[in-house]
C-alpha cells in the first residue's frame, strides 16, 4: 500500500514538473520575442519574402 501511494505521488509530481517546464519554456520564448530588436533594414528584408 505504501509503495502504491509513493508511486501515485511520484506520478503527480512528475506531471507537475512537466507542466512547470512547459510554462517556463513559453515564458522564455515570450521574453525573447519581446527583446528582439527590429531595425528598418530588418523590416524591409522581412517584407521581401523567402528567396
Amino acid at each position: 500500500l505504501r509503495v502504491r501511494e509513493l508511486e501515485r505521488l511520484l506520478g503527480k509530481i512528475t506531471l507537475e514538473n512537466e507542466m512547470l517546464k512547459k510554462i517556463r519554456d513559453l515564458n522564455t520564448k515570450e521574453k525573447k520575442d519581446e527583446l528582439s530588436i527590429v531595425t528598418s533594414r530588418d523590416w524591409e528584408q522581412s517584407k521581401g519574402g523567402a528567396r
